[in-house]
């Protein structure tokens, strides 16, 4: 048996192509903008890193300098009090 089409059954069956076709794109541009969109955060999550190791360096010198002055100043009045 041959099958037989009609005119309006193959504009059917080729809207469905380019209907599939259009899907598919969206869906590449879909894929591409969440691909740009997981470097971009996975970018700033390794800035913010970063910054946070940065920013604790920078408070480890502040408390060693501070803990360093203190022992100057404990010092310096433990000399003063000797003299006395």
């Amino acid at each position: 048996m041959e099958a037989i089409y009609n005119d309006s059954d193959l504009r059917d069956l080729r809207e469905m192509i380019d209907e599939q076709e259009l899907c598919k794109k969206r869906l590449f541009n879909i894929g591409r903008n969440m691909k740009r969109k997981v470097f971009k955060m996975i970018d700033n999550a390794t800035n913010l890193l970063e910054n946070y190791r940065y920013v604790s360096h920078l408070q480890n010198e502040l408390i060693g300098d501070k803990k360093i002055n203190d022992k100057k100043k404990c010092c310096t009045s433990r000399e003063k009090g000797s003299t006395k």
